[in-house]
C-alpha cells in the first residue's frame, strides 16, 4: 500500500510554508502543495515528514506532531504539523516557488482541498 507524509510548517509568525510544483511535474503542475511526500517501505511516517521537509525545502525540523491519518483503500496519508523558526527555504527541482502564508490566504490558493480542510482543523 503506498502511504504519503505531508506536514504543515508553520513560521513564528504562524504562517504556513506553501510550495508550487514545477511546470514538469508529472501530477498537478503549476499548483501549490504543502511539503510532504512518499512514506519508504518500513519507514516511520513521522520520520518520512520529517525527511522530505528537509528535501523540498532545506528546512530541518526537530519534529512533527500528528494531526490527522487518512487510511485508505489505496493510499495512507498522515498529515503533521511542525513549527519552524528557520525560514530560509532551499527548494528541490520538484518545486519552483514558496510562500509562507496566512490561513486565510492558504484557503485562497490552487491546494487540493483535503489540505484545504486539513488546515481549518489543524490551524483554524
Amino acid at each position: 500500500m503506498l502511504a504519503g507524509a505531508k506536514v504543515f510548517v508553520l513560521d513564528d509568525f504562524g504562517r504556513v510554508l506553501v510550495i508550487r510544483r514545477s511546470k514538469t511535474d508529472p501530477r498537478r503542475p503549476l499548483t501549490w502543495d504543502i511539503p510532504g511526500g512518499v512514506v519508504e517501505s518500513d519507514e516511520d511516517p513521522g520520520v518520512a515528514a520529517v525527511r522530505e521537509v528537509w528535501e523540498e525545502t532545506g528546512i530541518s525540523l526537530e519534529g512533527v506532531k500528528l494531526i490527522e491519518a487518512n487510511l485508505g483503500d489505496e493510499i495512507e496519508l498522515y498529515i503533521y504539523r511542525s513549527n519552524s523558526s528557520h525560514t530560509n527555504v532551499s527548494l528541490s527541482f520538484e518545486h519552483d516557488q514558496h510562500l509562507w502564508v496566512t490561513l486565510a490566504e492558504f484557503q485562497e490558493l490552487d491546494i487540493p482541498g483535503k489540505y484545504k480542510l486539513a488546515a481549518k482543523r489543524a490551524l483554524g
